[in-house]
């Protein structure tokens, strides 16, 4: 079935576009097929629901600034899903780079390993840290303990 949809809902996105295109325009096709079937795919072939939630939100957002008086406009609609769409895949590439560099940096755990960046390699371990989107498993456990700045009834000052 998932297979079919992979087809299907490209395939009837092409038809609908070539038709909207033909009578409204491009800029109507690209606004009324595009990118709800660009959503649809998303949503019922891919099942991504961050991206469903994040373009819902989005367009919500949009809309209230397309009204007066802050009228932006329909075309920053598409900009704000497309440029947070490329954002996520970037965020996604991050990850990837991420998980290399802990493996690496596993293997060669030493910073005088690495050479010439041997000076910059805690920095390096701070940046791909934040590029983790996961959690990264640890081999110690630890106990959540309650931090607290106030002294306790009682104590003397």
């Amino acid at each position: 079935m998932q297979r079919l949809l992979k087809l299907v809902v490209p395939a009837a996105a092409i038809l609908v576009f070539i038709t909207v295109d033909r009578s409204l325009g491009l800029e109507a096709a690209l606004l009324l097929v595009v990118l709800p079937a660009y959503f649809l795919y998303k949503v019922i072939v891919a099942r991504d629901m961050l991206f469903a939630a994040t373009a819902i939100l989005l367009v919500l957002a949009a809309l209230v600034l397309v009204s007066p008086p802050v009228n932006l406009g329909p075309r920053n609609v598409i900009a704000y899903v497309a440029f947070f769409e490329v954002a996520r895949r970037l965020l996604r590439y991050a990850d990837e780079a991420a998980i290399q560099y802990s493996a690496l940096r596993d293997k060669h755990s030493e910073d005088g390993e690495w050479g010439w960046a041997a000076p910059v390699m805690p920095a390096l371990d701070w940046l791909f840290a934040v590029c983790r989107s996961g959690k990264v498993a640890t081999t110690t456990t630890r106990e959540v303990k309650e931090e607290t700045h106030a002294k306790p009834a009682g104590v003397p000052a």
